[in-house]
This record gives C-alpha cells, structure tokens and sequence, in this order.
C-alpha cells in the first residue's frame, strides 16, 4: 500500500508522505499538498520554501531527469552533442571543454543542429574551460537537437562533456 513513499513529521507533528514522482514535477490536487518533492524511489530530495526539516535542497539532484552528453571535435563539422526526443527539452546545466593541442580554439553550441550559436567557449591552448549555469540555459524546444561546433583547426583535438535537465 505505501510502496515508494517515505513518512516523515513536519515542525508541527504531522505526517507528510513523498510520493515517488517520475516526471519531476509536484503532484497534487487543490485540497491536498505537501511541501515535499520526491524522486521515482520516493526518496526527499527538495523541500518547497516553508517546509519543515530539510534534506537536499539542490533541485537539480532528481534522478532520472538529467542526460550526460560527451563528444570529441576535431575539424569544423557540426557535430550532435545530444539528440532529442519528441517530448522533452533538454536544457543545459554545465558544459566542459578540454583543449589538448597548442592553438585556443572556440567552441560553438547550438540549441537545434543548424540553428543560430547559443554558447560561444574560448578554450585556451592545453587547458579546460568549466561553464557551470545555475539557471539551466532552456532548449528552444522539443526534437531539437543540440549540437558543438568548432574552426577547422589542423591537429586540434576539443572534448566536451555536457549534462543536461530533462523538462517535458
């Protein structure tokens, strides 16, 4: 009966269960809510501003709702960093890139293959760039693609590694 959810007392004594939450949004009706926020394993992860005690209060730590992306540029062909699906945005959270040769070179990130640049990295020669957004940068929209373009750079290597938010 109470498969997937977690009890815990609120600060005035009340019980309060975490539903497991595939979708990563807040589940209620208009007569029933509750200030926590649970993972599909009914574990708390975030707790709503006024809530009682507190657990994890990153919201980005919900499972199943983020993507890892990695790919390897060596010349100028736009490459797919993170294919789509028909029903999800993936929106940008942190972006890495490592540049192994002896020439900077510059990065380019686009939202949709073939649309207009987003995120422009400097990588300097032989060193890594690190972009964390605390805001995530939004996908324009579902099925596009993101991608990672760079300058057709002889013996240039750039490797990017990318995690991302699931928004449907």
């Amino acid at each position: 009966m109470f498969r997937n959810q977690l009890f815990i007392e609120d600060k005035f004594g009340s019980l309060v269960a975490v539903k497991a939450n595939t979708e990563g949004e807040l589940v209620t009706s208009a007569s029933d809510s509750t200030p926590v926020v649970g993972d599909p394993s009914g574990t708390a992860v975030f707790i709503q501003p006024g809530g009682g005690a507190r657990f994890d209060t990153n919201p980005y730590d919900l499972r199943d709702i983020t993507a890892t992306a990695a790919v390897t540029l060596t010349n100028g062909t736009e490459t797919t960093l993170l294919g789509s699906t028909s029903v999800t945005r993936h929106n940008l959270v942190h972006v890495t890139a490592s540049n192994n040769s002896t020439v900077a070179a510059a990065v380019d990130l686009r939202s949709n293959t073939g649309d207009s640049v987003v995120i422009t990295l400097e990588v300097p020669a032989n060193d890594t760039v690190t972009v964390p957004y605390h805001v995530p940068y939004p996908q324009e929209a579902q099925e596009d693609v993101w991608s990672a373009d760079m300058g057709d750079i002889t013996a240039t290597t750039i490797s990017i590694n990318a995690l991302f938010i699931k928004e449907t």
